[in-house]
């Protein structure tokens, strides 16, 4: 059985144990003939995969894994993270919609999700069975930081006025999910998905709950998401018309394409849960690298790295910019 190393912060194997029993069939941390190993302290791999989150690794990684192996996926999208040359040259690979990066070989691509609302692998398979009783709803917090979350955030406000109650709106400062984000998604038929920004291929766990949880998505982000689902599985907005997205919206509504999108939803929903479900996407890449020799592979925080002087002048500018 092919043993892998999966990297990632300790904020995030918090995450990461409370949804395992939600994304693969055994509940275990495994696809198919593989097993990940999170954050071993030491050992012999058949590969290395760094999930890169803002939060750096809580320290070194010394493993015997093959040199060209070594895949770092970037989790954030470009304007929120920049990470320092020297960090990313310790891997073979990147994956990620960000093409400042360096690294030998740089995959720009979905990146791999999960989905974040607590249906289990087998049980989506059935959520086209649900009986739902509310019409539409959203899962956008209030966050203000970057230029993607303003134009988002006054986007849900003029959409909040003009649909009123038919529309529930969920999200950090906005109305609080509680406990399980589920509650915001099974029991609606249409879901308003909007991504932190808009770049090729960065489509995140906000659209594939929609799919998991049988919901319509009106979705912005990736302009190419077209190139991952069907047509007929969701509609594209633009927090930049909000007339023409109510629009689109209302439309929507008044045809039942919640209805008569079905075999659609089915079709994007089987992708996430198989095709797109990140240990596939993250395993293929990996076993399509180069083989090599077994050696020694250090693996630092990305904090302890120094970026050069352009980057953090570049940055600098970003910062007034934003």
């Amino acid at each position: 059985m092919p043993l892998i190393a999966l990297l990632m912060s300790d904020s995030a194997i918090n995450a990461r144990n409370y949804f395992r029993p939600f994304i693969t069939e055994t509940g275990e941390h495994s696809w198919q003939d593989t097993q990940f190993v999170i954050n071993p302290e030491k050992g012999k791999f058949d590969g290395i995969i760094l999930y890169q989150s803002v939060k750096p690794l809580d320290r070194t990684y010394q493993l015997i894994c093959p040199k060209n192996r070594t895949l770092l996926v970037l989790k954030e999208p470009p304007d929120i993270l920049h990470l320092p040359e020297g960090y990313t040259r310790q891997f073979y690979c990147t994956l990620g919609q960000d093409n400042r990066v360096k690294s030998k070989m740089r995959v720009i691509s979905y990146a791999g999700y999960h989905w974040y609302v607590e249906v289990n692998i087998l049980d989506a398979l059935e959520t086209s069975k649900l009986q739902k009783t509310k019409l539409i709803s959203a899962v956008i917090s209030g966050k203000t930081d970057t230029v993607g979350h303003r134009k988002r955030l006054h986007f849900m406000y003029e959409l909040k006025k003009h649909f009123g109650e038919q529309l529930d709106w969920f999200g950090r400062g906005i109305q609080e999910l509680g406990s399980r984000k589920s509650d915001a998604l099974l029991n609606y038929k249409y879901h308003i998905v909007l991504e932190n920004g808009a770049w090729p291929h960065y489509w995140t766990e906000k659209l594939a709950d929609a799919f998991v949880s049988n919901c319509f998505p009106f979705y912005w982000g990736a302009p190419n998401i077209l190139g991952y689902f069907d047509t007929d599985a969701l509609r594209i907005i633009d927090v930049d018309d909000i007339q023409g997205s109510i629009k689109i919206i209302e439309d929507a509504i008044f045809q039942d394409l919640y209805a008569s999108s079905q075999s659609a939803i089915a079709k994007a929903r089987n992708k996430v849960l198989q095709e797109y479900h990140p240990y596939q996407v993250h395993l293929e890449l990996l076993k399509s690298l180069p083989a090599s020799e077994y050696s020694k592979i250090v693996i630092k925080p990305h904090n302890t790295f120094k970026y050069d002087l352009i980057t953090r002048l570049q940055m600098k500018a970003t910062q007034y910019l934003v």
